[in-house]
């Protein structure tokens, strides 16, 4: 399956999303100039967290792939506008509240569009948090720790460290993370 950071970014045009490093919780950088290879990286990893979290539940999940009616993605996806999110976002990247916004909306868009792309027309929402659950270490992998989306989201193992760790026994311990959070189909 593809990389749906990687599609977003690229169908986006934005910036190659970097890994983050499991060693630093906080930007050394302590200066008040703007940084642009920042915005696309938060914008992009914190949208896709908050899709993640969101498609947990199948029936939510399932909301993906119906058409969104009055409210914006990002609205349904964080239930409310993610005004905690942008002002996070804000203090990270020293960037415009506005430009931020821009960039929240056309990744959350274009988001869904790449998952139902993704997933299928024929597909349910079981297939939506399948699909979202594979592409978990992918997403927080990038997320910087220092916007703390995981708790905007209520959920704070998305801000753990051990998620941006890499070698032989991270990786194995996971892919087994992932094996376990998909359901199981008995062997006989």
């Amino acid at each position: 399956m593809a990389n749906l950071i990687e599609s977003v970014q690229r169908h986006l045009a934005f910036a190659r999303l970097e890994k983050e490093n499991p060693n630093h919780q906080v930007s050394e950088s302590s200066d008040h100039a703007f940084h642009p290879e920042k915005l696309d990286q938060a914008c992009v990893s914190s949208v896709l967290a908050g899709i993640y979290q969101f498609t947990r539940e199948e029936q939510d999940a399932g909301k993906l792939l119906m058409p969104k009616m009055n409210r914006t993605w990002l609205e349904i996806i964080f239930h409310k506008y993610p005004v905690k999110l942008e002002k996070r976002i804000a203090d990270y990247t020293k960037c415009a509240t506005s430009v931020i916004r821009q960039h929240l909306y056309a990744v959350a868009q274009k988001a869904v569009l790449e998952i139902k792309s993704a997933i299928g027309a024929n597909a349910t929402g079981k297939e939506v948090k399948s699909y979202m659950t594979s592409q978990r270490m992918a997403i927080l992998t990038r997320l910087p720790a220092e916007l703390q989306v995981g708790s905007l989201l209520h959920n704070t193992t998305l801000d753990d460290a051990t998620n941006k760790m890499h070698g032989p026994f991270s990786d194995f311990m996971h892919w087994v993370e992932t094996y376990m959070a998909e359901p199981q189909t008995p062997l006989y």
